[in-house]
């Protein structure tokens, strides 16, 4: 941890210069980003099996997670905003990938802030689609409108999973193929549910409202 804050320093006080030197100290400071970002993450099915949802267990990695997800966002905009949001010829893919993981787990403003970034990044080949469609979904889903991409799931009253309204989904496989996602088919079976066109669209208008109706009493 001292490491990246040298580094990070580092990077707050430097001028904007695209040197290979750079782009190493920037790859250190990523690596260690990306490990602290998942390692809170990597114990919550463990600890939310053993001690469910609603435990003191839980609270307290949640807290210790949005600490760490606070820390490493100062990191990665700090970068960004040197930089430019860099891709995988001056990062590496993890490292480029890493930007999009802390911004995708911060609050529905900051997503909101990112998302033109990350879509001029796509634009200039250093984000890949798959990781804007993702941004580009929640933010939408938490806008109170359709998805475009079909990324997101919720979760009904009897705890089962089923995938949030999606815009035009009868065309919905063009849109993912084009971003780099399989079938919507494939993706629901990831879930162990089936893509039915004609009953997701039934569904949409009373789950969308529900969404919205919800979205009402969220408090960032």
């Amino acid at each position: 941890m001292k490491h990246i804050f040298i580094i990070l320093l580092f990077l707050i006080t430097s001028t904007k210069t695209y040197s290979q030197s750079s782009y190493e100290e920037i790859k250190v400071v990523l690596d260690s980003v990306h490990k602290t970002d998942q390692q809170f993450r990597e114990q919550i099915n463990p600890i939310v099996e053993k001690y469910g949802w609603e435990s003191e267990e839980y609270n307290s990695l949640r807290v210790q997670m949005r600490k760490q997800d606070s820390i490493n966002l100062i990191i990665v905009e700090n970068i960004i905003e040197t930089y430019g949001w860099l891709g995988a010829d001056e990062i590496g893919e993890e490292g480029s990938r890493t930007l999009f993981f802390v911004i995708q787990h911060q609050s529905h403003k900051v997503q909101e802030r990112y998302l033109p970034v990350m879509r001029k990044a796509y634009n200039d080949g250093n984000v890949l689609g798959k990781d804007l469609a993702l941004l580009e979904d929640r933010v939408a889903n938490d806008n109170g409108e359709k998805q475009i991409y079909g990324s997101q799931l919720g979760i009904d009253s009897n705890g089962s999973y089923f995938l949030l309204p999606i815009l035009d989904p009868r065309n919905v496989n063009e849109r993912r193929l084009e971003m780099g996602l399989g079938t919507i088919e494939e993706y629901m079976k990831l879930w162990d549910l089936i893509w039915d066109v004609d009953k997701h669209i039934a569904t949409s208008e009373a789950r969308m409202k529900k969404l919205r109706e919800q979205l009402k009493y969220v408090v960032e």
